[in-house]
């Protein structure tokens, strides 16, 4: 059933059902009863939270606020290059202080354009599976770090 026929079966705007199911903004209690009845439910029961309804929520989710689940669904439709790095992150045995660098190396990456990414991965792509660098010096960064000008 779609969003226009259920908000039809319970006698509501389209808004008003997808404001509800949002969050977004106040249902008037008038127009949750209608979307309980359209969903054979009682207010109560539509309104109960998880432990109420009888429901034990899952523990792993207790503390998650929304933007946790949105990251965790990005997560889970990302490729699988893009898990096996972010598992990497938080399985390797780093402390928080490695960890939070990394954090700002990936936040500096993400503001590079195309160019000065092909640089970075010229300059990554001889590391070795173990992470060491091999005796060969790595090329220089000229179009992503910006390079001191010498005065006249």
């Amino acid at each position: 059933m779609s969003q226009v026929q259920f908000a039809a079966k319970a006698g509501i705007s389209v808004g008003c059902l997808q404001g509800f199911e949002t969050e977004m903004r106040q249902t008037r209690k008038k127009q949750v009863e209608r979307i309980a009845r359209a969903m054979d439910l009682t207010f109560d029961q539509l309104t109960a939270d998880d432990a109420e309804a009888g429901q034990t929520p899952d523990p792993l989710l207790k503390d998650l606020l929304q933007e946790d689940l949105r990251l965790a669904q990005r997560f889970h439709h990302a490729g699988a290059e893009v898990k096996h790095a972010v598992k990497a992150l938080f399985t390797a045995d780093l402390s928080e202080d490695q960890r939070e660098h990394i954090a700002l190396i990936l936040g500096a990456l993400i503001r590079l354009d195309e160019s000065q990414i092909a640089v970075v991965e010229t300059m990554l792509a001889p590391l070795t599976d173990d992470g060491q660098s091999p005796a060969t010096q790595a090329p220089t960064l000229p179009s992503v770090v910006p390079q001191a000008k010498k005065k006249s």
